[in-house]
């Protein structure tokens, strides 16, 4: 009986939850239909509770009751086992009945019972909506450290345009960079505090996002999730320390190299990515991508989102911060020119170019990165979602002294697949003047976006598998020296069409022997989806795959051994057997 109450006053209380929260994502503070949910869903929780209560204090008598009948039932089966006297038909009946549905009934309330108390605790714990004076307070805090380093900008700039002092201009820049801690750890504080409170609400009491102003920091009209909320903050450029430029000239953003702390910690590198921004709908597409990269941040090798803002000021824009990876591309990782940093980090700055050259990766080290890459393809794909522009440029790679993991990163072109850009963005990165993304890109892909057919022109699971394809091929095969690399490629675009060929088969079978078959199965032609579905392997098949796995790659090499020992032993069975033949005729001539 009390089970079944639980369980009707949870459903009523889900109910009227579930109500509040479509309305607080839709309607305003003093919307009337809000408040009148909201004062339905508190009497449920009254309900609840009531419940809940009433039950534990039924508990102890319910827990004699159990004990009473389990000895009840323990007497009657020793009774019945040991045939002192048989049971009647009624003690029968009854002992069935308690084996059957009593006693479970009973234990699973005493397994239950746990639970009900820390249900309890927590709806009593908030039992009325959390004070939002805390968050006020601290975003005043950092509104003032906030004045205070625009103010101190200002006399930075000013002292540095004093070309006769010095001092002063050093003293202006060291009064900047402890208003910048000071506005890092405002931050912080007001960050945690602000999650802290969309929790409980987002659990509690979602009225409060409809409520409080500063809960909806950066909200898109239907794009919300504790993904977004884990990263939006309220930053600008200017509250980044050491801002260096590290973008290309003919690039797509504007991204720079900066370092960012904010809990007294030392501050750490990271990567800030510009997107320009036309209007709202821009900036709630790049939520959704961020809120896709929320959920992908399960699996190591995807590069992860740190924090995103939103300015007005000069002009429209958002900004993404990632981690800094110290290995810099894949594509430099497999050349050894990592950044001049990562060299200082492991110890080799003295190097020179050459000596760095003579360091790159060998073909097992390749091996670990590009099985990476296709684990984090592969969770992305059993996601249902496709990244549109694998190459090695996107595989970012981090350093920890001899180890080496692969980050994918930039999942613009698919957050793009549905939009006007996704064509154009097939000729976004460049090396050597060639259109390495368009090197990467599917043929069926390619051939459907050259005649404007947008919709087969979509990024796909498959056509990530043949941009992997290419990524291996590369990543194997190429040779050491940058003009030697672009004759390899110009031949494999131009010459080849971008198909597997006698020299690049020879390469591949060069670097590893089960290497040509994973080519062929990945690099295959298709005119269509489907018929790209059908010819390559998946994500999935390609880590099973002998090039990636060391059991299949031991079991191939096993049963070719047992195959070229059975044919030796054909061919001595074959050899004696001719033998004993010719000696047989060398018999019977000489009778």
């Amino acid at each position: 009986m009390a089970l079944g109450k639980m369980a009707n006053a949870r459903s009523e209380l889900c109910k009227a939850q579930d109500r509040v929260r479509l309305l607080a994502a839709v309607a305003a503070n003093e919307d009337e239909s809000l408040r009148d949910a909201t004062k339905v869903r508190n009497e449920a929780r009254v309900a609840l509770v009531r419940v809940l209560e009433d039950a534990l204090s039924a508990h102890d008598e319910g827990e004699k009751e159990r004990r009473s009948l389990t000895a009840e039932a323990a007497a009657l089966q020793q009774q019945q086992q040991h045939g002192e006297c048989a049971l009647t038909l009624a003690e029968q009946v009854w002992l069935e009945r308690l084996h059957k549905q009593v006693l479970p009934m009973l234990d699973e309330w005493v397994t239950q019972l746990s639970r009900v108390r820390e249900e309890r605790e927590d709806l009593s714990r908030h039992a009325e909506r959390p004070s939002t004076d805390k968050l006020h307070a601290l975003h005043e805090a950092w509104n003032g450290v906030t004045d205070v380093l625009e103010d101190r900008l200002a006399e930075e700039n000013k002292a540095k345009r004093r070309l006769n002092a010095p001092h002063a201009a050093d003293a202006a820049i060291e009064a900047t960079r402890q208003a910048r801690r000071d506005v890092q750890c405002a931050q912080r504080a007001l960050h945690v505090e602000r999650m802290r409170l969309a929790q409980v609400a987002a659990a509690h009491f979602p009225e409060l996002f409809a409520m409080e102003p500063l809960l909806k920091l950066g909200a898109a009209e239907g794009v919300d999730s504790d993904e977004l909320r884990r990263v939006l903050v309220e930053r600008e450029l200017t509250h980044y320390d050491d801002r260096v430029r590290i973008s290309k000239k003919d690039g797509r953003h504007e991204v720079w190299q900066a370092s960012y702390a904010g809990d007294g910690a030392k501050a750490e590198l990271c990567v800030l990515k510009e997107y320009k921004l036309n209007d709202a709908s821009e900036w709630k597409a790049l939520l959704k991508e961020v809120k896709l990269l929320g959920q992908l941040s399960e699996c190591q090798f995807i590069a992860s989102v740190d924090a995103v803002f939103v300015v007005y000021e000069p002009s429209y824009a958002a900004y993404v911060q990632l981690p800094y990876y110290n290995g810099g591309d894949m594509l430099h990782w497999l050349n050894g020119t990592v950044p001049e940093k990562s060299w200082l980090e492991l110890g080799l700055r003295n190097l020179g170019l050459s000596d760095r050259r003579s360091r790159r990766p060998e073909v097992w080290q390749r091996k670990v990165l590009l099985g990476q890459l296709c684990e984090a393809l592969r969770h992305l794909h059993s996601h249902g979602l496709a990244h549109g522009d694998v190459k090695l440029e996107n595989v970012l790679v981090s350093l920890e002294g001899e180890r080496a993991t692969a980050h994918l990163a930039d999942f613009e072109s698919a957050r793009r697949q549905q939009t006007e850009g996704a064509r154009n963005s097939m000729r976004a990165s460049t090396v050597g003047g060639i259109a390495f993304t368009e090197l990467y890109v599917a043929p069926e892909i390619l051939k459907a976006s050259r005649e404007g057919r947008e919709r087969d022109a979509k990024p796909t699971a498959m056509g990530d598998m043949f941009s992997y394809g290419v990524c291996c091929l590369f990543a194997c095969c190429l040779p050491p020296t940058a003009e030697e690399q672009q004759k390899c490629i110009r031949r494999f675009d131009v010459d080849d069409d971008r198909m597997l060929s006698a020299w690049s088969r020879e390469a591949a079978k060069q670097a590893d022997a089960h290497l040509p078959d994973l080519l062929e199965s990945l690099l295959a032609d298709a005119a269509t989806s489907e018929e790209a579905l059908a010819r390559r392997l998946s994500a999935s098949q390609t880590l099973r795959h002998a090039f990636l796995d060391t059991a299949a790659a031991l079991e191939l090499s096993t049963k070719a051994q047992q195959a070229a020992a059975k044919a030796s032993q054909e061919a001595e069975q074959q050899m004696a057997a001719v033998e004993q033949e010719a000696a047989r005729r060398d018999r019977e001539a000489a009778w």
